[in-house]
């Protein structure tokens, strides 16, 4: 989100210099999917910080709302604690899906709300759902599966929701649940990225470059393939800068050279800033005096004007 946090903090310089508090509200970004289709790994890439639960079997078993916010100071505010310390905070968020859905892979409704501070970040909302199942595994209830689903639908039925579909490159797409899902609040696609994990495990990959081209299953917003940290990397400690080296190494030699503009957390993030800026033009934003329906692409060029008028006199 790099290229997005100069343009949104011009935005506000802009507003301040003409004594106008601007309120931009980016949309939520929801992460949905099957069970180990790696919804936490592209989550925690783009944060860029090791702060969700991982491990085998069911993990993420509550929503975990990530609120970031930009500051110049990087901690975590969770549970009315303060943590400096990530891997803390990583066993905090943890224990607190524990108290809520227990230990015997239930799943509970009740979100954990975590508050990232760091200069690095923008002030919007992340949220990391429970996979989606089909069957309920041993000691989960029989509602297992309908649980999951409908806690995702809640969260991205909203139209201020930007949902990141993700899906396995080793699974057929056309048996992707969270396309499946996305659907079905989202018909026509145009608020649903679809994302593309483990391209390193789809083999020659001709099938799944056709779906990263949106030949398959077309989505207005598209798609991007990445490769993200598996279960053994994590046990091993490979960290979030050498899974990117890795990643970039992998699509440079493999079969998606060839649509590597398609290709990678970094392309996803450059995606998702796009995204984010058309929102910011498109959408109505709120600041004191704004003239009602008044977009923020007309607020840039009328304080712009009221800017250059004032060095005039």
């Amino acid at each position: 989100m790099d290229k997005l946090i100069p343009v949104v903090s011009k935005l506000q310089e802009i507003a301040a210099n003409s004594n106008l508090h601007l309120d931009i509200k980016l949309p939520q970004i929801v992460a949905i999917g099957a069970q180990a289709s790696g919804k936490s790994s592209v989550l925690e890439l783009l944060v860029g910080k090791d702060l969700l639960p991982r491990g085998s079997g069911v993990v993420t078993r509550a929503p975990i709302v990530l609120k970031l916010n930009k500051s110049n100071e990087e901690f975590v505010l969770l549970s009315r604690k303060c943590f400096a310390d990530f891997a803390q905070a990583k066993e905090e968020i943890q224990k607190q899906v524990d108290l809520r859905a227990g230990k015997n892979k239930d799943i509970s409704h009740d979100p954990v709300i975590v508050s990232v501070h760091s200069p690095k970040v923008l002030d919007m909302t992340l949220v990391d759902l429970p996979g989606l199942t089909k069957l309920p595994l041993a000691n989960q209830p029989k509602d297992t599966a309908e649980k999951t689903r409908s806690l995702a639908r809640s969260f991205i039925t909203s139209s201020d929701s930007l949902i990141l579909a993700v899906s396995p490159a080793n699974v057929d797409i056309a048996n992707s649940d969270a396309l499946q899902l996305a659907r079905e609040v989202d018909p026509e696609g145009t608020r649903t990225l679809g994302v593309i994990t483990k391209l390193d495990l789809a083999g020659a990959g001709a099938d799944v470059v056709r779906v990263i081209q949106g030949k398959e299953y077309p989505l207005k917003l598209g798609y991007v393939g990445v490769v993200c940290r598996s279960q053994e990397d994590i046990k091993t400690g490979k960290s979030l800068e050498q899974a990117l080296e890795d990643e970039e190494s992998f699509l440079r030699k493999s079969t998606y050279s060839g649509i590597k503009d398609l290709c990678g957390i970094s392309r996803l993030t450059q995606r998702l800033t796009q995204i984010l800026i058309q929102h910011i033009i498109e959408k109505p934003v709120s600041y004191t005096h704004l003239r009602a329906h008044e977009t923020s692409l007309h607020l840039v060029c009328r304080l712009l004007l009221e800017k250059k008028k004032k060095k005039k006199k």
